[in-house]
């Protein structure tokens, strides 16, 4: 856990006041968040502001404005395929209705021009147990609930142009919302950091406290420069096992193709994630999910999906789901055949042969594994490739609860070496009596 801005060690004595039972629905807590979100807060804007117009976007809105947000996108910074209408209208169209969530996504005009997306929605759900009240959130991750697909480097959509007044704004819109917690999940750490400086430069932002849920690192190879000049970075186990082995594939008889069938290339990844771990990588919803998304890209030059597979004989031994947004490729999910023997790693030959092929390509400059580590190690390490620091953050109402809650968040890390003995003496004992 980590925090900003946050003075925990002044929380503690909260503690003894408000119950910490978080597994149990507690009146008191929540009487003290509703005084603290029922009073609207008013938007104040600078002059430039003051021409911005802002409004939500209405579902049918959010179906028919491909064109417009993908523009928009174009001219910011936000992850062109996370933050693409593809993905976001994917999402929603798979578990918006289905999690029961609301729909608000925020939409900036300046002198009739888009100029910034906000995608969030309202969760009935906090991430906190026994925290009864609804939570404001980014479209595609639901935080501590139910699982659904992860969207990584999530954040708004601002044209790069006016992005800095566009933050300030944003931190007034979030102050101005009857919320008491709003969820930030898999920021990019570039996002955060300009977060965080909105929130420290707007005087509404002293009005919560940050709060980091978790934390994970992704990692993306740049292939701007020479293929033999990333090879000599690698450890010679390394270029033997992604690289070098590409010499035998030719021998036994081994070629590689994309698949235009998205139904059968996914089932085939299920199949190959079964075999290795028990169950198929995408199920149900999530499932559904790729299905809608990969047809929404078909015909869309803007996203490239590179559904890679490895045959033998005709037969299929290792798949990769890949999709190309602006000049980056995506390592959205792999699976093999774990037994092929040969004294090769077919996963790994599978991904030295994509990165190489970015590598020739003048048009990527760079192969995002994303977060996320190996069964057995974190293989992506061994790549050399930059480090991405991705983070949940969670902003908070100032209140005794949010004190509480913070208190009891650095308290709890530090009970574990006592907690977790005795929690297992007691089991002895309970054992013992029957």
């Amino acid at each position: 856990m980590g925090y900003f801005n946050v003075p925990t060690v002044d929380a503690i004595p909260y503690l003894g006041k408000l119950s910490t039972n978080w597994m149990q629905p507690n009146n008191a807590i929540n009487s003290l968040i509703d005084q603290q979100i029922d009073t609207p807060i008013p938007l104040e804007h600078s002059s430039w502001i003051s021409k911005v117009s802002s409004a939500f976007m209405s579902y049918d809105e959010f179906q028919c404005c491909k064109e417009e947000w993908q523009t928009l996108l174009k001219r910011s910074n936000a992850d062109p395929l996370f933050m693409s209408w593809h993905w976001q209208f994917a999402w929603w169209q798979t578990w918006g209705e289905l999690l029961g969530l609301d729909l608000k996504v925020f939409k900036f005009w300046h002198d009739d021009v888009l100029i910034g997306i906000i995608p969030m929605c309202l969760d009935k759900q906090s991430s906190f147990p026994g925290i009864k009240r609804p939570r404001l959130q980014f479209i595609g991750n639901r935080w501590r609930t139910t699982p659904t697909v992860r969207t990584e480097y999530v954040g708004p959509i601002f044209d790069a142009d006016y992005e800095s007044e566009l933050y300030d704004y944003f931190i007034n819109i979030l102050a101005d919302q009857p919320v008491w917690e709003i969820t930030f999940a898999d920021l990019h750490h570039k996002t955060l950091a300009k977060l965080l400086d909105a929130i420290q430069n707007n005087r509404k932002g002293a009005k919560f406290s940050a709060v980091t849920l978790a934390t994970s690192v992704g990692v993306s190879v740049s292939t701007d420069s020479a293929y033999e000049a990333f090879l000599a970075k690698l450890s010679r186990n390394s270029r033997s096992k992604f690289f070098n082995c590409q010499k035998k594939l030719p021998k036994l008889d081994i070629c590689f193709s994309n698949l235009k069938n998205t139904s059968t290339f996914l089932h085939t990844l299920n199949k190959f994630h079964k075999s290795r771990w028990g169950r198929p990588v995408f199920q149900g919803s999530a499932f559904t999910f790729h299905e809608n998304f990969l047809a929404s890209i078909a015909l869309d030059s803007s996203l490239t999906p590179i559904l890679s597979a490895m045959y033998q004989h005709d037969s299929a031994v290792s798949v990769s789901y890949n999709v190309q947004a602006g000049n980056t490729v995506y390592n959205i999910q792999s699976g093999y055949e774990e037994s092929f023997g040969h004294g090769l790693s077919l996963g790994k030959a599978h991904l030295g042969h994509i990165i190489k092929s970015c590598f020739h390509s003048k048009d990527i400059m760079a192969f995002d594994l994303l977060a996320g580590s190996g069964k057995h190690m974190n293989f992506k390490k061994s790549l050399s490739g930059s480090e991405k620091n991705i983070s949940t953050v969670a902003l908070l109402r100032k209140n005794h609860v949010t004190w509480a809650i913070l208190a009891w968040l650095y308290v709890k890390p530090k009970l574990k070496p006592i907690y977790i003995p005795l929690r297992q003496v007691l089991r002895r004992l309970t054992s013992n009596n029957k």
